[in-house]
């Protein structure tokens, strides 16, 4: 019976952390209150007070689930495609939709209200992110699709720069176009920048075929 009720507890838990989560992403941070919260998840504020202990606590749980729900996607496609511009393009998408339905304020509600959540993700991109990237790219370099003269883990930095110029950069020079289009514009570039002769050249088949699929 006591293990039932911590495992009711915990699907609770991973409920209000997946609503908060979606709401966080859709209208910011500091633009809701913890009342706001217990209402569009309809609970009371005390039953929310029962599972975090305040704002930032919740704020700090729901950049925890995240970083774990990147990190296992991430994971899934590791070694699901024919190749490492496969693979990269495969995590770019799924970037770029997290990236169209993150709200704006996000990144300036995090580093002024709650920097320790914020240290929490950035720790999660420079650890993990930058593991798979650097594995992607010595994995490209192997099978012959990413030039051999790269270095692997300075190429991984340099990719990891570039992207926090896109969640942290003036983005006011592309003003039509999302975070998530400017981040995918900015991995072609790095891609093509990576590619052998052997990857330019698939990467102008995948650009014709999708050019044709279009027409």
């Amino acid at each position: 019976m006591c293990f039932k009720f911590a495992t009711d507890m915990e699907e609770k838990l991973s409920t209000i952390i997946e609503q908060s989560s979606q709401l966080f992403m859709k209208f910011g941070i500091r633009s809701l209150t913890m009342d706001d919260v217990a209402k569009n998840l309809r609970i009371s504020k005390k039953t929310l007070y029962q599972f975090v202990t305040d704002k930032d606590d919740l704020v700090n749980k729901c950049i925890d689930a995240a970083c774990d729900r990147d990190m296992d996607h991430i994971s899934c496609i590791a070694g699901k495609y024919y190749n490492a511009i496969d693979e990269l393009l495969a995590i770019s998408t799924f970037v770029s939709g997290q990236l169209n339905n993150i709200h704006p304020s996000i990144f300036f509600d995090l580093e002024k209200y709650h920097p320790q959540a914020l240290a929490k993700f950035e720790k999660h991109r420079h650890h993990s992110i930058f593991g798979s990237i650097k594995k992607n790219i010595e994995d490209g370099m192997a099978q012959d699709f990413y030039r051999k003269d790269l270095n692997a883990a300075f190429t991984a930095w340099i990719y990891m720069s570039a992207v926090d110029n896109v969640l942290h950069g003036d983005l006011s020079y592309m003003p039509n176009s999302s975070m998530g289009e400017v981040y995918q514009e900015m991995v072609r570039y790095h891609l093509h920048a990576m590619a052998s002769k052997k990857g330019l050249e698939y990467l102008k088949n995948l650009n014709n075929n999708q050019e044709s699929t279009t027409k």
